[in-house]
């Protein structure tokens, strides 16, 4: 029998090595140390961003560089298990990973406006260093450890997702879906790794080896940090931009909506209360020798009186009510389906409010008045301007009738041809 020649003997052992190749084995230390390395990095790119953040975004901020710290210090202990003592790689690894999880939710909530969850945080992070301790140091069960650190920091996704999902989902704006819907996918890897450990207590080994399970649970947990990052950037950048709406219809000085922002207010108002068939009213107010304050002691002392009177009226006005600043000291108070009588009372009740007690001026108390005039919408009346205008007459009535005082305006008269 003829000898194959060299050159086919080999492609029929290359052959043969195609047909046996060995499986992709994923490595869980390996994975662990990657997404630290990701997170780690991303932690000193929000240090690096956030010195540019707003004031009012800066502690939502810190919460979070706080997280993407800490998290990847977690997953490098929990990597070097095996290597290093288990107060460590355990305990330390488990408490920092949690602690992360908890800040990214406290992180989302302080974002979002909303009660900063402080102290169901620290009962998540308590329970979970007592859980490790004691199943690590007392009685040696990684089971019990795994199933409460997953729960616990299940809980924490599912809190984030929640801060960020305040209403339904259709319609939520694009960056609350993406971080949302990354934090529930955590939560319900995390839930499914609890589950399976309940079911296959003996399947666990040292909680590192590889297996499906394994590469989902760790994979996720290296690309959440990116995600999530990534959700909360755009959630900061739409944050901004709300606020830059908002502060475009504030008077800067008084917080009170500036004169561009109540008269739109206004002639909406005056369009919804037509369409609907109700009442609504306008209501002008000066603040009676107010001029004297600036001569007497200062501009910065009239700003903090006008800061003070404003407030004061907000403390008297329904959530509903839209208050302005029309310029100098001089105000508008808008009010939705309100009658004549309803609108003679706020305005009375407003004029209390600012008599009643002197206000407390840097230079000491100060005795302060203010004058209104209320107008209540007529069919006569074809626009907001003309509403105003009916109340901007009512209260010139009301300082020439002597001042601290509430005049009524009268209803509008049908021009002869």
């Amino acid at each position: 029998m003829p000898r194959p020649r060299p050159d086919e003997s080999l492609r029929r052992r290359r052959s043969r090595g195609r047909g046996r190749r060995e499986p992709i084995v994923f490595d869980v230390r390996t994975a662990l140390l990657l997404g630290a390395l990701t997170t780690l990095l991303l932690g000193l790119l929000l240090a690096a961003v956030g010195r540019d953040f707003a004031p009012f975004l800066r502690p939502a901020w810190r919460l979070w560089l706080r997280g993407n710290l800490l998290q990847p210090a977690g997953f490098v202990l929990f990597a070097l298990r095996g290597r290093i003592d288990d107060v460590l790689s355990i305990v330390l690894a488990n408490v920092l990973i949690v602690i992360a999880m908890a800040d990214y939710a406290r992180a989302l909530h302080l974002l979002m406006q909303r009660p900063d969850p402080r102290r169901l945080a620290a009962a998540g992070v308590l329970a979970t260093v007592l859980t490790v301790g004691v199943f690590t140091f007392v009685v040696d069960a990684i089971a019990v450890r795994i199933v409460v650190a997953s729960l616990v920091m299940a809980g924490f996704c599912l809190l984030a997702a929640r801060a960020v999902a305040e209403r339904h989902w259709t319609q939520l704006a694009a960056a609350n879906r993406v971080t949302a819907g990354v934090f529930v996918f955590a939560a319900a890897v995390l839930v499914l790794r609890a589950v399976h450990t309940v079911l296959y207590p003996a399947g666990i080994g040292d909680g590192l080896h590889s297996s499906n399970l394994q590469t989902l649970v760790f994979g996720a947990g290296a690309l959440l940090p990116l995600l999530c990052s990534y959700g909360f950037l755009l959630l900061c950048n739409a944050r901004m931009q709300q606020e830059l709406v908002r502060s475009a219809a504030l008077d800067y000085l008084t917080g009170a909506m500036n004169r561009g922002a109540i008269e739109d207010l206004g002639g909406r108002a005056l369009t919804r209360a037509r369409r609907r068939g109700t009442p609504c009213a306008a209501i002008v107010i000066d603040v009676d020798h107010f001029k004297r304050i600036n001569d007497a002691h200062g501009h910065a002392v009239g700003d903090g009186a006008l800061r003070e009177i404003v407030q004061r009226l907000r403390d008297v006005l329904r959530l509903e009510d839209g208050l302005g600043r029309l310029g100098g000291e001089e105000f508008l108070v808008l009010l939705d389906d309100t009658d004549v009588e309803r609108a003679g009372g706020t305005a009375e009740r407003l004029r209390q409010a600012i008599r009643a007690t002197p206000l407390a001026l840097e230079s000491g108390p100060h005795a302060c008045t203010i004058s209104l005039g209320v107008a209540l919408l007529h069919e006569l009346d074809q626009s907001f301007s003309d509403l105003l205008r009916r109340a901007d007459r009512a209260l010139y009535a009301a300082k020439a009738g002597g001042r601290d005082r509430v005049e009524l305006a009268p209803a509008p008269r049908l021009s002869r041809a």
